[in-house]
């Protein structure tokens, strides 16, 4: 189901955010904006923007796999 206004996910600012917390996987992009749907969707702005990411508060693959073993490594 589409939000009620178009988000622009293309337009630089948001496309560079996604790039950078997906870090190019298409699954964390799928999760990502689904996950900032859902949030548009709850808090009423019907949208996707820069803020409705960084509210998600969204960890970036790299930062949640194999945390605590790569903390040991250092």
């Amino acid at each position: 189901m589409p939000l009620a206004r178009a988000s622009d996910l293309s337009r630089p600012s948001l496309a560079e955010i996604i790039h950078e917390l997906s870090e190019g996987l298409i699954g964390e992009v799928v999760d990502i904006v689904s996950n900032a749907a859902i949030n548009a969707i709850r808090t009423g702005e019907e949208h996707i923007s820069e803020a409705t990411i960084t509210t998600l508060g969204y960890t970036p693959l790299s930062k949640r796999r194999n945390a605590p073993l790569r903390r040991e490594m250092m």
